[in-house]
């Protein structure tokens, strides 16, 4: 499985000896502004074709805002990876325990398929029970998600598109893919907002695409 990131996502626990750049934050609002945490400051992003100034920051607006900007800049991935249609289907939040539902995940499903019209967003998966969140320590290894995964998966057609706001250890997409694939639904390609990094990447908005074993 394929993973494409629209940015990098400094982790709280490093080992950088720099301080933090505009850039840094600038791409860590825009992931707390798409899954609604709170954060100080703001970024503010330039629209070309129409001259706006759009503000993403700690308010309702700015949350709007930053999933609009992470919408475009997803928009753009997948027109880069050559997909156009298929099932897209967030990874479900720790908290979801019935199918659809607002999670983030869900979000950025939604306005993904709000104009890419033949990518239809998806939101079969839930757990079985709440799960540990995952700044309490919640669980990443896939073999630990898996068990907990429920979904309807009936008349999805393969290949399925996976979409999250973080990966981290990629145990969640991992378990989701596994899940689908017991299920005779293929996953190619998976999609984040953030991709959590330890080292500065060479361009905090342009992270490589990686391979996620299965």
């Amino acid at each position: 499985m394929l993973v494409h990131s629209v940015c990098g996502y400094r982790s709280n626990t490093d080992g950088w000896n720099d301080g933090w750049t505009n850039t840094d934050y600038r791409a860590r609002n825009l992931v707390k502004g798409v899954k609604r945490e709170p954060f100080r400051g703001f970024s503010e992003w330039h629209v070309r074709a129409t001259r706006q100034i759009l503000r993403v920051e700690n308010t309702p607006n700015g949350q709007a805002v930053a999933l609009r900007v992470a919408t475009s800049k997803l928009l753009d991935l997948f027109n880069a990876a050559g997909i156009a249609a298929g099932p897209l289907i967030p990874v479900p939040s720790s908290q979801t325990i019935a199918s659809g539902g607002d999670y983030t995940g869900a979000r950025l499903a939604r306005a993904v398929s709000g104009i890419l019209q033949d990518v239809v967003a998806t939101p079969v998966l839930y757990f079985d029970a709440p799960q540990p969140r995952a700044h309490d320590g919640g669980a990443r290894r896939w073999q630990d998600v898996l068990p907990h995964l429920r979904g309807n998966t009936d008349g999805i057609r393969s290949p399925a598109i996976l979409i999250d706001d973080v990966m981290t250890s990629g145990g969640h997409l991992r378990a989701c893919a596994r899940y689908l694939q017991a299920r005779g639904i293929e996953v190619q390609h998976a999609f984040v907002v953030g991709r959590t990094v330890w080292q500065r990447p060479a361009e905090m908005f342009s992270i490589p695409a990686e391979h996620l074993m299965l």
